[in-house]
């Protein structure tokens, strides 16, 4: 088996109107500047433009990881830190930690991680913000690298300086331990051979099963170590599902790109709305079917859901709502509370589209909904959760601080929109674009690509 993962980001520029000496930054157009200041004396320069872009792209390779002579490992029933010399002890708590996440995510699934998995634990000056990662690993071995600044003592730290990554290794795990265990029949992935593509359409189970088993992990993760420890990346799995409805089902790994962040949220809430519906331990018990499974497809994943719990699954589905507020939201991070000076947690309203519930009720940009119908929130999935929560009311009351003072905000979610085609600028999501399964997450951009051999 090959796993390729890679991660990118990029940062650029723009420096107005100071000449700056920068290593790394490459500019462009000196010979143009140059060449039409010479054409006239009357010209004057005024200011100028530099447009740069750094890129700082450590690479992790066997290579790279042989000259940098780790040591260990410190081993946990499966998972092997590898570590810098003195990091030992730290080796040992990462080890740990990972072990508690993983039992967390095999215990919300069902799913029986397949693979060792062996932790590259890389002391730096710094956590890169992006790297390119290429290992070649045999043997049901899954590699990845975790980074520790200088001076990092605590296991919570680690997590909290890789805060993306739980809940991104916990997926991939999972998704190939559904597509390749060898004690029963794997659920079937979509191939491509020259011109002919074959389409089993369970991608939206793979990747729901996968995200639910991130989200279990990441969330143990934050209970063990601090709130800090792990991000959740999926933020609005219920408004994406009640957008995309049914076309979920036809989602395949060849898909256009466009779709991919919607539907990977939506998969993960049609999860969770089982779990909502049918009570907790639904996903375990839909994995646990699937292994009696000959053919694991779409369509019998489906039927193996509609007779486990009597109910029609596309139906369900296609009758799902979601209010629609008119919110723009973002995450409120620590230096973006800072920066903005809101000393809260919560999540961060950027904009209100006119004429809707929201704009009605009074929401201003820079309000910070701090809780729901008086559940505290601190982040947009805990928003949708907690509107969920109040599905079949008329009105939410949510908790806004603006400026130093706290205030409750009544909003209509009876009569909060049901046309989920339109884009944000009539109050609904964004779609961001992409290829292949890249992913954002904060501000880098996670790719990745698998190959089976």
């Amino acid at each position: 088996m090959l796993g390729i993962l890679k991660l990118c980001n990029s940062l650029s520029i723009l420096l107005l109107p100071l000449a700056v000496t920068t290593t790394a930054v490459t500019t462009t157009g000196c010979a143009t500047v140059s060449r039409e200041v010479s054409r006239s004396e009357q010209m004057h320069f005024r200011a100028l433009d530099v447009t740069g872009c750094r890129r700082e792209m450590p690479a992790i390779t066997a290579d790279s990881l042989a000259q940098m002579s780790l040591e260990g490992p410190a081993a946990e029933e499966g998972i092997s830190v590898y570590y810098n010399h003195g990091n030992d002890e730290l080796a040992r708590g990462v080890a740990q930690s990972l072990h508690k996440a993983f039992d967390a995510a095999r215990e919300a699934t069902g799913v029986e991680l397949q693979e060792a998995l062996r932790i590259y634990l890389v002391r730096v000056d710094e956590p890169p913000q992006s790297y390119d990662f290429a290992l070649r690993f045999t043997n049901r071995t899954y590699g990845f690298p975790l980074f520790a600044r200088v001076g990092t003592k605590t296991p919570a730290e680690v997590f909290e300086q890789n805060a993306a990554c739980i809940c991104l290794l916990t997926h991939e795990m999972t998704e190939m331990a559904l597509v390749s265990n060898p004690s029963c029949s794997p659920v079937l992935c979509d191939t491509r051979a020259g011109t002919v593509t074959n389409c089993n359409y369970t991608r939206w189970f793979r990747e729901g099963v996968a995200s639910f088993a991130g989200y279990a992990a990441a969330e143990e993760l934050r209970a063990d170590l601090g709130p800090e420890a792990a991000t959740l990346p999926f933020q609005h799995p219920y408004s994406s599902l009640a957008r995309v409805r049914t076309s979920l089902f036809s989602w395949h790994q060849f898909s256009d790109g466009k779709l991919n962040d919607d539907n990977y949220d939506a998969s993960l809430g049609l999860l969770f709305l089982i779990e909502n519906r049918f009570g907790k331990g639904s996903v375990r018990k839909i994995v646990e079917g699937s292994r009696s499974l000959q053919y694991v497809d779409g369509k019998a994943l489906t039927d193996l859901i509609n007779k486990t719990f009597h109910t029609d699954l596309a139906k369900l589905v296609e009758d799902f709502r979601y209010p629609r507020l008119g919110l723009g939201m973002d995450n409120l991070t620590p230096a973006l509370a800072l920066n903005k000076g809101l000393p809260v947690d919560g999540a961060l309203v950027t904009r209100i589209v006119p004429y809707t519930p929201a704009a009605v009720a009074g929401f201003e940009n820079n309000d910070v909904i701090v809780a729901v119908n008086g559940r505290p929130v601190t982040n947009r999935y805990d928003v949708e959760t907690a509107l969920l929560a109040a599905a079949g009311a008329r009105e939410a009351v949510m908790t806004v601080a603006r400026g130093n003072s706290q205030q409750d905000l009544t909003v209509d979610v009876a009569s909060a929109g049901v046309d989920w085609t339109k884009p944000l600028d009539s109050g609904g999501p964004s779609r961001s674009t992409g290829a292949g399964n890249a992913r954002d997450i904060g501000n880098a951009t996670y790719s990745w690509n698998f190959t089976f051999e």
